[in-house]
This record gives structure tokens, C-alpha cells and sequence, in this order.
């Protein structure tokens, strides 16, 4: 079947043969003129669907969004659908792992070394490469992700390099690469950005790594991490977006049926750490117990012990950001021990005793156990409030 009007544009490309597709580089700065993302761009335009596509290049790696009319597609999946009054979104996010680049305990080395460094107040996990083989650098980062077949994933992370070598996520399912080498991180400071890979998970794997790696190297070189995301995509119940809208047409607020719950639960089993210590502050500070007797995670065995002592009186805390009208429910599920031992029962004493003396596999310490100082009084459920020019929005602490 023709395209109507395929007549017209044969004659149309042939008078003005018009560039086909066209390509465009954008540039967005942050308030402080340092770049925040880079991407190359294609822009095609189809006559027959009345559509135009853009495919966003990150090195390697590409991204593909697709405009047919009032329909939003990214990567063949649809996002939303536009409408008179505002909009409806089929797609949905879940931010599976972040990391903000300031600690190393995440990061587990490949023939390199960790650092922390800092910049122009941002905070980095500088790599350095002590060999010249491929692969080397961080791997994995955030231990192991749980994956289904399916599923679809987002990887991306904000860095540059400084030696002459590039350096590229690195992401294997079930211990098999994906698109090796992958998305390229940025050549310089200057040029610093985002760069994202799209993962699908096919067949029956069951677990997914990323990090950052070299292909190629020489001894020396250095690549810098200021963050790094691991988001699942889908779909999920539509939400319904109105605009209200001012004299002009410039939205002003939008309404949504989507009630935006955010849940997180600190439960400090070994298969969970990894993710939540990239939603809790003091998470690498904590002195975990591993007994059943304390534990309220079902199949679990770890919870933190908080003693009153120089480095156990301040527990996790969490920050939210809020608006009026929000509801914030916290729980924290907590067992004192008798101090009269003469009540306690033989299998009480023994494991007191080997809390006590520290026994390997009973008592586990943070990385950062030794340097956890804050102070705040007995056990409680503590929330402060702060204006949204504070760093913090809303703080629950134990």
C-alpha cells in the first residue's frame, strides 16, 4: 500500500532534496555552568505515520523515542498519551539501586584502587587502574540485583575519564556480558554527563551485576563515579495527569490519580544491604547481630544493636521530601534484654556472652562502625522538619 501524498514528497526530496534524517548534539548546563548531560541525537520524520522518532546515542548505547501523534513510545514501549488536558502515563520507574558516589564500600575493585576525591564540592569514588588488562576497574557495584525474565532496566552513570583509554558500563546477567563494552563515560571534567545503557532480561536469568570498566588501559589511568542508578521500567495501572494551566498555557500544577507511595524497609539481611544502604544514612555505621532471637524479618537472622555506647546511640535515618497534605508512617520494631541475667535462660547467657566478646558471625561491624559518634537520648521514633532550602526535607532517626 502507498503512502498518501508519496507522489508529492518524491517530488518534494527531489526539488529541495532536504537533509534526511537530521542530526543534532545538545549541551544542558546546571546552575553552576558545569555540564550535567551530552547526547547526539537523530531526528527522523515519516510521512506515512505522521510521527517523528529521535535516537539519543550514549557511546555505544542508544535510546530510541518515538512521537506518533498525541502517543509517546520509548524503545518500542509506549510512556504516555497526551491529551487536551494533560496527559496519561503508562510507563513506571522503580529506582532499584542509587549511589551518590560518596563512600567505596559499594564499589568492589578489578585490578585498581578506590578512592574518595572531591570537586567543585561534588564528591567522587576516583578509580585507578593498576593493570593493563580488560575488564579492570569497579565490578560489580552494589553487589547482586535480583532480575526476572522480561524485566527491563535502565543503567546509567554520571563520570568522566581523565586518561587517553575509555571507560564503559559494564552489566552481565548470570555472569554474561551485555553489550561489552557498553555506554561510554565522558573524556573529560568539562564534559561530564550521564550515560545510560538499557538492559532486557531474556531467557531464565535470575541475576544482574554492573560497574565500570576499562576495554583497554595502561597502569595509571583514572575514571571518576559522581553517581550511579539502577531503575526498572515497565507499565502498571495508567495515571492520570490534569494540568492547570494559566492564562497563557504555561502549566502551573498538575493533579494526579498516582498516590506516589514511597516504602522502604531496613530489615539488614545480607541479600538486602547492597539496596538499603543507598536509602538509609548511618547504614555502614551500624553493629548488626546475627540471632534469631532479635530478629524481626521473616527468614531473617540480623538486627542492629543499639547499646548506648560511644558508637550505638544514634541508629538509621531516612529523609523524605514532602508536601502538605502527605502522610509519613514509621515503624521500628525494637527487644530490651533483661539486665537481671539471673532471669535469663541458659541460651540466653551463651549468646549474650559471645555478643559481648564480639564473636565472629554473631556480631558483624559496619565499615564505618568505628566512626559513628552522634548523640541523641533514649530510643525513639525522632522526625524533624525542615524548609525545602535545607538540605533535609523530613528526618526519621531511632
Amino acid at each position: 500500500m502507498q503512502c498518501p501524498g508519496a507522489l508529492f514528497l518524491k517530488r518534494f526530496i527531489k526539488t529541495f532534496s532536504p537533509p534526511h534524517p537530521l542530526t543534532k548534539s545538545y549541551r544542558f548546563k546546571r546552575n553552576d555552568n558545569s555540564l550535567s548531560f551530552l547526547m547526539s541525537s537523530t531526528h527522523w520524520f515519516d510521512i506515512c505515520t505522521f510521527g517523528t522518532a529521535q535516537i539519543a546515542t550514549f557511546g555505544t548505547s542508544t535510546k530510541r523515542t518515538d512521537y506518533a501523534g498525541e502517543f509517546v513510545y520509548e524503545n518500542s514501549a509506549l510512556q504516555f498519551v497526551n491529551h487536551e488536558e494533560g496527559r496519561i502515563v503508562t510507563a513506571t520507574t522503580k529506582l532499584v539501586y542509587t549511589n551518590p558516589g560518596e563512600s567505596l564500600n559499594d564499589f568492589v575493585t578489578v585490578n585498581a584502587t578506590t578512592a574518595l576525591f572531591t570537586q567543585n564540592a561534588e564528591k567522587y569514588v576516583k578509580v585507578t587502574s593498576g593493570s593493563t588488562v580488560s575488564g579492570t576497574g569497579v565490578f560489580p557495584v552494589g553487589g547482586i540485583f535480583p532480575v526476572a525474565t522480561g524485566e527491563v532496566y535502565r543503567v546509567r552513570v554520571k563520570g568522566y575519564r581523565t586518561g587517553s583509554n575509555p571507560a564503559y558500563l559494564l552489566i552481565k546477567v548470570d555472569g554474561v556480558n551485555q553489550g561489552w563494552p557498553g555506554a561510554t563515560l565522558a573524556s573529560s571534567a568539562d564534559t561530564e554527563a550521564w550515560t545510560e545503557q538499557y538492559v532486557t532480561i531474556s531467557g531464565s536469568a535470575s541475576a544482574m551485576q554492573v560497574g565500570v570498566a576499562w576495554n583497554t588501559v595502561t597502569s595509571g589511568e583514572s575514571f571518576y563515579v559522581n553517581e550511579f542508578e539502577v531503575t526498572k521500567l515497565g507499565t502498571g495501572t495508567p495515571e492520570y495527569q490534569y494540568h492547570l494551566k494559566d492564562h497563557l498555557g504555561n502549566v502551573r500544577m498538575t493533579f494526579t490519580t498516582n498516590p506516589g507511595t514511597d516504602q522502604t524497609t531496613a530489615t539488614y539481611e545480607p541479600a538486602n544491604q547492597s539496596q538499603e544502604n543507598s536509602q538509609y544514612v548511618r547504614y555502614s555505621n551500624a553493629r548488626l547481630v546475627n540471632a534469631t532471637l532479635f530478629n524481626h524479618t521473616t527468614g531473617g537472622s540480623y538486627s542492629e544493636r543499639l547499646s548506648g555506647s560511644a558508637n550505638e546511640k544514634y541508629g538509621l535515618a531516612k529523609s523524605i521530601s514532602v508536601m502538605p497534605g502527605d502522610v509519613v508512617t514509621a515503624e521500628v520494631y525494637a527487644k530490651y534484654v533483661d539486665p537481671n541475667s539471673a532471669n535469663w535462660t541458659p541460651a540466653l547467657t551463651t549468646l549474650m556472652g559471645q555478643i559481648t566478646s564480639g564473636t565472629a558471625g554473631v556480631v558483624i561491624d559496619g565499615a564505618n562502625y568505628s566512626s559513628s559518634t552522634d548523640k541523641v537520648d533514649k530510643a525513639w521514633i525522632l522526625p524533624a522538619y525542615f524548609r525545602r532550602c535545607f538540605p533535609g526535607f523530613v528526618t526519621l532517626s531511632l
